[in-house]
């Protein structure tokens, strides 16, 4: 029985030189993927999350912006309309109003008539509160409905308001300003509810 010669024959099994040892670096990991027709691949390439377009981040925000201005809105009337003197002045023009058209009033039936108006106003309040904040989280879960919902009451808003200015509503300045900006508000908030990047988006997202 002989020993193998120690030439260091590759026959033998010994690695030639310069020859990579096995469990050694990968010689293919320097090919580019490319050259085989294909990208590299990227783990957020499929599946990830989709980037929120600035103008959805902003229709967000002006939910917020208008609802604060409504807010601000609703606790001046309700201050102003439960004064001793608003109360007056409203019971006064009431019975004005009875008067020349011959009717018969009771002030107690007047002054219950203006608690209701006071009661429908907080009640008008909740509600637009309760639908501010479902429109609100409806998109921060990236729901299509809450973006139709704002749509829907953000257009009956300008519209109620800018009629109550046609058919004589209120009249004080600081009323006024804030019934105006909140329209305006509500146009923005509208322009951005139906950018086409916005509605791009939400589609992604659902899909």
């Amino acid at each position: 029985m002989t020993n193998p010669p120690q030439d260091n024959n590759p026959q033998w099994g010994a690695n030639p030189e310069g020859a990579p040892q096995s469990g050694g670096d990968n010689p293919y990991a320097d090919q580019s993927p490319s050259k085989f027709g294909t990208e590299a691949y990227h783990p957020n390439a499929y599946g990830g999350p989709v980037e929120q377009p600035d103008k959805f981040r902003k229709l967000k925000l002006f939910t917020l912006v208008s609802l604060a201005i409504f807010l601000f809105n609703q606790v001046v009337s309700f201050v102003m309309i439960s004064s001793a003197e608003y109360r007056n002045e409203m019971i006064n023009d009431l019975e004005q109003q009875m008067s020349a058209t011959g009717q018969a009033f009771d002030r107690d039936q007047l002054e219950t008539y203006v608690d209701a108006v006071v009661g429908v106003s907080v009640a008008i309040a909740l509600i637009g509160v309760a639908i501010y904040l479902l429109v609100f989280f409806g998109l921060r879960a990236n729901k299509n409905w809450a973006r139709i919902v704002g749509i829907v009451f953000a257009m009956l808003g300008a519209v109620v308001s800018v009629g109550g200015f046609v058919f004589g509503g209120a009249s004080d300045i600081i009323t006024v300003v804030v019934t105006l900006l909140w329209v305006g508000v509500n146009i923005y908030w509208l322009v951005l509810a139906f950018s086409p990047d916005v509605g791009r988006y939400l589609r992604e997202v659902r899909s």
